[in-house]
């Protein structure tokens, strides 16, 4: 490396990395790797100095101090162009910057894979992923990322000996990014699997909401905290009783709580309510979520319940996603013989998901 970073533990490492990592005092760049310096399109020694804003953007364009970075940041480069960055803290005073553009555009060649293959069978490209499709995820996929996340849990455990602070920073971003691709593949091979609203498999059971509602609210907490949100429950129904797959439940709510997290301004609350609805059809228990981003549009509230789309709500959180976790949520509240909806034009989100009661 012609500028290694300052006490690097490892230089090698940081020259091969795919992914950029600085080194940042008081909002100036003291290093980089090689990496860093080519998603900007400047040389090593043209990065050393300079100031994190010079580089640094929000998602509307606006210059961040080092302390301001987040997940949803921009890149500028040597030309001026902005590209989705996801930037996270490896340690005190570096940051790991993963360039997403190449990620967009391996999702739209998924997508457009499937849309092929499913031609090619005789069969309309709508919302159902090809038997080619979910056997090349499953197969190609699943196998080498359960792999490396028993490793990462290996090394994470401390058993072949005590690591340093960064190093645990790595191993936590590298099992974080594993995590989120084996969601992606559970998400992909559950939409597979169903060629009808209701042909999701479900194991319907007499159960509690509440637990379930407070359990994702567990799951969902590293994601929440690490963007400043908090929770509030309003679980003030006396009769939470319901028909679940709690399971599958409790993951409809984590989805539902990482799209609020994405689109909600960072110190802001996300809010949680259940109360019983009378209605010709019979009662129900309806599970609100609230947010105080900008909420879903009218164009977008039927549309982001379809497979690979994605709303065009302002994004505070982590940008990416393939427009599945809301497409999978209507499967799911489907197969249990309720629903999810968007409440559109209300200035804020609220997300109202309904389940029949338990008789």
């Amino acid at each position: 490396m012609a500028m290694p970073l300052h006490d690097a533990p490892d230089p090698l490492l940081l020259a091969t990395l795919e992914e950029g990592v600085v080194e940042l005092l008081d909002g100036r760049i003291l290093g980089a790797n090689p990496a860093f310096a080519g998603l900007v399109g400047l040389a090593l020694d043209q990065v050393e100095g300079r100031n994190a804003s010079d580089f640094f953007a929000d998602p509307d364009g606006r210059p961040l101090a080092g302390a301001q970075l987040h997940e949803a940041s921009r890149l500028r480069d040597a030309r001026g162009s902005l590209r989705p960055v996801a930037v996270r803290r490896v340690s005190a005073d570096r940051v790991l910057v993963a360039d997403r553009s190449r990620e967009q555009r391996l999702e739209q060649q998924i997508w457009q894979l499937s849309c092929r293959l499913q031609l090619q069978a005789g069969s309309e490209p709508e919302t159902v992923l090809c038997d080619e499709v979910s056997g090349m995820v499953e197969h190609e996929i699943r196998t080498s990322s359960t792999v490396v996340r028993g490793y990462l849990r290996m090394l994470l455990d401390g058993r072949p000996g005590p690591l340093t602070e960064e190093q645990t920073g790595f191993l936590r971003e590298a099992r974080r990014e594993s995590e989120r691709i084996e969601s992606l593949v559970d998400d992909l091979l559950d939409l597979a699997a169903s060629e009808g609203p209701r042909e999701l498999r479900v194991a319907l059971k007499p159960a509690r909401l509440h637990p379930v509602i407070k359990q994702a609210v567990a799951t969902a907490y590293p994601l929440l905290e690490s963007r400043g949100l908090a929770v509030g429950l309003d679980l003030a129904l006396e009769d939470d009783s319901a028909r679940l797959d709690s399971e599958r439940m409790e993951r409809v709510l984590v989805n539902v709580l990482a799209n609020a997290a994405r689109h909600s301004p960072p110190n802001t609350t996300v809010r949680i309510a259940t109360h019983l609805v009378e209605s010709s059809e019979g009662a129900s228990i309806s599970i609100s979520v609230l947010d105080e981003g900008p909420g879903v549009s009218h164009e977008d509230a039927e549309r982001i319940f379809d497979p690979f789309v994605r709303g065009r709500a302002k994004t505070w959180g982590d940008p990416r996603g393939v427009g599945l976790g809301l497409a999978l949520c209507h499967r799911i509240l489907e197969a249990h013989g309720g629903r999810i909806v968007a409440i559109a034009g209300l200035g804020y989100g609220l997300f109202r998901l309904s389940l029949p009661v338990e008789e």
